[in-house]
């Protein structure tokens, strides 16, 4: 029977037992989980365009890797790794960006991706080995979860896995819901995220489909491993923008793997004197929250009318910041984003603090208060008041005394010009005797501006 044939009758099968189990599964109730649960997680992340995958083992003949991508010419490129211990009842992820060249011919195979591990009621010596290949399948691009201890087809997606703007995130994984150990299957858009509330979707077939893990096949092996690259044995070529790897301690840990919510950080008014730039005291405690050595704490504050950041640091911890240089007069946010080794970040809740008015209030002149006095009256901010038709009389009294008031001081006369704008203050500040000469929503800021005036003039 001819190779084609083989895999038909595969195909067969396959979608029989997806529907078979697609049917058990979706009856099964989704129990959201912490995103992290109480264990042990290595979490290691993989850029190809600079990484070179030193502690990764090459299995190379006549290929070659260029940054990210594999291109294979008389033999296959594939990198493997059996140093980490996916033993026992472990959540673990591999996790690519990836896309590949087109296919010659239908069921043809491209890139590729596995994981061989064991768990313990496994009799010794005994993996279970689960492949994502990348394939077309009767004219359709798909990405199929192998058993790759029988070779059979378990279930795929229909994703288009030759896209490269953007190419697809896939994972493949082993993951405890609701007591029941599963494999899935996952791919989506490199230039989204998975939702963190609901990783596990088991019955979604644009992008997550999950196995029992007791559907796979036991065989004998000597060691567990994590792999990826090419399997064609000709001219082709594939992109792998990163590999993330995950591997936990305890079967129940929610994978991926996204930091927790920070805490909400504490902002402080860092008062730098009179009339200098000011600063803001910045601190989060951020060492019960449970992340990993590897991720990272960016601090974001709000203020001047853009987004300031500090100095990114790993390990987070106990952490404070100083931002300098800001502004008075203001209320600015601040909060604080921790990412994983992917970009998967969370952020706090907003802080705030006030910055209050450090400079020194400038005295207006009377040339100030007259140009005040004519916006107001253009923009309608300042109208006359009185009796009949006299509040127009009355504006323009105002003005005339405003005017006499500047010529006074230009001349040095700074008694009258004292007297005669306190006479100008009285015809604004409401009381009735003596009336007011004009009302409007400028006349609280005009005063003010004479108010300042005359008190410069007693000094």
């Amino acid at each position: 029977m001819g190779f084609c044939q083989n895999w038909k009758i595969l195909l067969r099968i396959g979608l029989v037992v997806v529907l078979l189990i697609s049917t058990w599964a979706a009856a099964i109730p989704f129990s959201p989980e912490p995103v992290l649960a109480s264990s042990v997680v290595e979490n290691l992340f993989y850029d190809l365009a600079t990484d070179s995958l030193s502690d990764w083992t090459t299995v190379n003949g006549g290929a070659n890797r260029n940054g990210i991508t594999i291109e294979s010419t008389t033999d296959t490129l594939w990198y493997y790794r059996n140093d980490l211990d996916i033993d026992n009842d472990k959540a673990f992820q591999i996790e690519a960006v990836v896309s590949g060249s087109t296919l010659v011919t239908d069921e043809e195979l491209g890139p590729r991706m596995w994981v061989k591990f064991r768990y313990d009621s496994m009799p010794p010596g005994e993996y279970l080995h689960t492949e994502v290949r990348f394939l077309v399948l009767g004219g359709s691009y798909a990405i199929a979860l192998f058993d790759g201890n029988s070779g059979s087809l378990m279930t795929y997606l229909e994703k288009d896995w030759t896209q490269t703007s953007p190419r697809l995130r896939v994972r493949i994984k082993l993951q405890e819901i609701s007591g029941v150990e599963y494999i899935l299957l996952q791919a989506e858009e490199s230039n989204t995220w998975d939702n963190p509330a609901q990783p596990n979707n088991l019955n979604d077939a644009n992008s997550s489909l999950a196995l029992p893990l007791n559907t796979f096949t036991p065989a004998p092996s000597d060691h567990c491993e994590f792999g990826f690259g090419n399997f064609l044995a000709r001219n082709y070529s594939s992109d792998w923008e990163s590999v993330h790897l995950t591997v936990c301690d305890d079967a129940t840990t929610v994978l991926p793997y996204w930091p927790a919510v920070p805490p909400t950080p504490t902002l402080t008014h860092d008062d730098k004197g009179i009339d200098n730039p000011q600063g803001i005291d910045f601190s989060c405690d951020l060492t019960s929250s449970g992340y990993l050595t590897n991720d990272s704490v960016t601090p974001e504050l709000d203020a001047d009318g853009t987004t300031y950041y500090g100095e990114t640091r790993f390990n987070p911890g106990n952490e404070a910041w100083d931002f300098d240089g800001l502004n008075d007069g203001q209320t600015v946010y601040g909060r604080v984003v921790v990412a994983d080794v992917s970009g998967r970040s969370t952020s706090s809740p907003n802080a705030t603090a006030i910055i209050p008015n450090r400079t020194t209030p400038t005295t207006p002149d009377i040339d100030d208060i007259l140009a005040f006095f004519n916006d107001s009256v253009a923009n309608q901010g300042l109208v006359g008041f009185g009796p009949g038709n006299s509040s127009k009389g009355r504006l323009d009294a105002l003005r005339n005394m405003i005017e006499a008031a500047a010529n006074l001081i230009g001349k040095g006369h700074i008694d009258e010009a004292y007297a005669l704008l306190q006479n100008v203050y009285l015809r604004l500040d409401g009381n009735p005797q003596p009336p007011d000469f004009a009302c409007g929503s400028a006349v609280s800021e005009l005063v003010n501006m004479i108010q300042q005036l005359i008190n410069s003039l007693e000094d």
